[in-house]
């Protein structure tokens, strides 16, 4: 049976590195020496297969530095890159979260409650806890029913919603709190709404962040 010559280079590498060390790193057949045309100057003209041998075995060497090297720098920035897309969950359900406090605003002032208080609507952590995988949440009652919030799909982060004051002083932020890496170390994003002097809420274009990525 033939045996079958190792090709370091991107075919080796694994899949979740290829964006990163794909553009760096060549095949070895164009870096190295090819045997039927390459030479030296000097006496012996070609290279001596020997010779071939000890340049080829550098080369393979030199490749697998290149590609450890690289994974030390790589595997962190990809394990980093990875936690900013599931960062991007945060954003958007706080965004969505935002809009219907100021929907439950709104309606309240249409028709005002009998003590006369407008308020925004205060809501526990769900899920209860934030994991490094993620969890469905429990929103089809209580006051999550009430804002009419709901999610199909696992959540990374646990979503609260504090709020004081009532009428023109109402205020309310939203919290997203994460642990991406499972470290016991959470994450905390907010975002606050308040009532401004022509009656409307606004604050929705400013995010606060506490270690985004824990």
């Amino acid at each position: 049976m033939a045996k079958k010559s190792f090709q370091p280079g991107i075919a080796s590498l694994p899949q979740f590195l290829y964006p990163f060390l794909g553009p760096m790193i060549k095949s070895p057949s164009s870096i190295m020496p090819n045997r039927a045309t390459t030479t030296l100057a000097g006496s012996k003209g070609r290279w001596s297969a020997k010779t071939q041998k000890a340049a080829s075995v550098s080369t393979v060497l030199a490749i697998l530095a290149l590609q450890g090297i690289a994974a030390l720098v790589l595997v962190p920035k990809g394990l980093e890159y990875f936690r900013e897309q599931k960062a991007q969950e945060a954003l958007e359900i706080m965004r969505e979260i935002f809009d219907l406090e100021v929907d439950y605003y709104r309606n309240q002032k249409k028709s005002p409650p009998l003590n006369g208080q407008i308020s925004f609507l205060p809501l526990p952590p769900e899920p209860a806890i934030p994991m490094s995988q993620p969890q469905q949440g429990h929103f089809s009652n209580g006051p999550w029913a009430t804002l009419g919030f709901s999610s199909g799909k696992p959540l990374y982060y646990s979503y609260s919603v504090h709020t004081q004051g009532s009428n023109l002083l109402a205020e309310f932020t939203v919290k997203a709190q994460g642990d991406l890496d499972g470290d016991g170390q959470f994450s905390l994003y907010e975002m606050t709404g308040r009532i401004n002097s022509e009656g409307r809420v606004e604050g929705d274009t400013t995010v606060f962040v506490l270690d985004g990525l824990e």
